[in-house]
C-alpha cells in the first residue's frame, strides 16, 4: 500500500516538477525534452548543491518514485526539506503529502497541514486543495468549513470540477451568512 502511495505522490508530483533553469545545465535541456536522462541525480545534483530550490524539489522527486535511483524516502524527504526551507511552494506541497502520508516520517497531520498551508499562500493550487480537504475533515486542524470553502472556491475559480464539486458539500454543512463569509475572503486573498 505504502508503494501505491509513493508511485501515486510520484505521479501526481512529476509532471509539475519545475523545468531546468536556462543555461544551469547546458546540453542537458534537450536530454529533458527527448526523456534522454543522463542520469537523474546527475541531472538534479549539481544545481540542487547550489541551493537551487527548484533542483532540490526535483531531486526529491527522484528519490520518492525511486526514477534511475533506489527509492529513498529519507533522501527525498531531506531534498524536499531543503527545498521547502527556501520557501518554494512545489517542495512545501510535497513535503506536506510526505507528512500526510507518513512516508520516511511519522505521519503527522498537522505538519503536513501547515506544510500545504505555506504552499497555498503562495498560490499553489494542489495544495490550496489539500488544505482545504484537511480543513472540511478536521485533520491535523480545527474543523474550519469557511476556511475550506474560501480555498475550495478559489480552486474552484481556476476550473477544478472535483473542487467545485467539494465546495457544494462543504456548503452543505454552512449556513448562508458563513457562505458569504468565505466567498468574501476568497475574493480577498484573489485581490491581494
Amino acid at each position: 500500500m505504502r508503494d501505491l502511495i509513493k508511485l501515486g505522490i510520484v505521479a501526481i508530483m512529476l509532471p509539475w516538477a519545475a523545468p531546468v533553469a536556462a543555461g544551469t545545465l547546458a546540453g542537458d535541456a534537450a536530454a529533458i525534452d527527448h526523456r534522454e536522462y543522463p542520469s537523474n541525480t546527475e541531472l538534479w545534483r549539481p544545481s540542487a548543491d547550489r541551493d537551487d530550490p527548484s533542483a532540490q524539489h526535483n531531486l526529491g522527486v527522484v528519490y520518492a518514485g525511486g526514477d534511475g535511483v533506489w527509492q529513498d524516502d529519507a533522501e527525498a524527504l531531506k531534498w524536499f526539506r531543503k527545498s521547502a526551507e527556501q520557501g518554494y511552494a512545489p517542495a512545501q506541497y510535497s513535503l506536506g503529502h510526505m507528512y500526510l502520508e507518513g512516508a520516511g516520517v511519522s505521519q503527522d497531520l498537522a505538519r503536513a497541514t501547515a506544510y500545504f498551508g505555506k504552499a497555498a499562500e503562495q498560490g499553489y493550487l494542489k495544495a490550496q486543495y489539500e488544505l482545504a480537504i484537511l480543513l472540511f475533515q478536521g485533520q491535523g486542524v480545527t474543523e474550519d468549513y469557511i476556511a475550506a470553502y474560501k480555498w475550495l472556491e478559489i480552486v474552484a475559480s481556476k476550473g477544478n470540477t472535483l473542487a467545485s464539486e467539494k465546495r457544494e458539500v462543504v456548503a452543505m454543512k454552512m449556513t448562508p451568512v458563513e457562505i458569504a463569509i468565505a466567498r468574501k475572503q476568497a475574493k480577498d486573498w484573489q485581490r491581494k
